[in-house]
């Protein structure tokens, strides 16, 4: 489970519950990219949870910085 608290840890981020991409297949393209990258993260044996989760940069399906 992620937990966002309000404040950003870095500039030119947003939380991903705020990430939109250039149109709406694009957003969704990213938002399944931060879901896997997610569950990555969660299958790592020393990551218990995780605490924020926020966006920078990417291309829907090609590349994106979380």
């Amino acid at each position: 489970m992620t937990v966002q608290t309000n404040e950003v840890p870095a500039s030119g981020v947003v939380p991903i519950d705020q990430m939109f991409g250039d149109d709406e297949e694009d957003t969704i393209l990213l938002q399944a990219m931060a879901a896997r990258a997610q569950e990555f993260i969660l299958s790592l044996s020393f990551c218990k949870s995780i605490r924020g989760a926020y966006f920078g940069d990417g291309c829907g399906g090609v590349v994106a910085l979380f």
